[in-house]
């Protein structure tokens, strides 16, 4: 397994300092943690209610019960389409904002 170079670990970490102090207040710094917080909790709902709807009548609940069959269709089917559809969105709408930051085009 290879790991991060140092280098690497380094610059992600002046990034993120760098968004945070880039921020004039402390309240304004509270006000960034929390929204990011909230767009946490909706993206694990999200990705939740994505993966119970379906065709097939398969509930967190069952699957939590011990139900085998609502769980495999859950963990190994719905779940990992979700996160993936999460991931994809996540990727193209950071590619969107890399490609219009250089022209200072605002994003829509």
């Amino acid at each position: 397994m290879t790991s991060t170079p140092p280098e690497r670990t380094r610059l992600s970490a002046r990034c993120a300092d760098a968004t945070l102090r880039s921020v004039s207040s402390a309240r304004q710094q509270q006000r960034l943690v929390g929204a990011v917080a909230l767009l946490a909790l909706l993206l694990v709902i999200a990705l939740l209610l994505a993966s119970s709807a379906g065709a097939t009548n398969a509930s967190w609940r069952a699957a939590t019960s011990g139900d085998v069959k609502p769980r495999q269709h859950l963990l190994g089917i719905r779940l990992p389409r979700a996160l993936l559809a999460g991931l994809v969105g996540g990727t193209l709408a950071g590619r969107g904002l890399s490609v219009q930051a250089p022209v200072h085009n605002p994003p829509a």
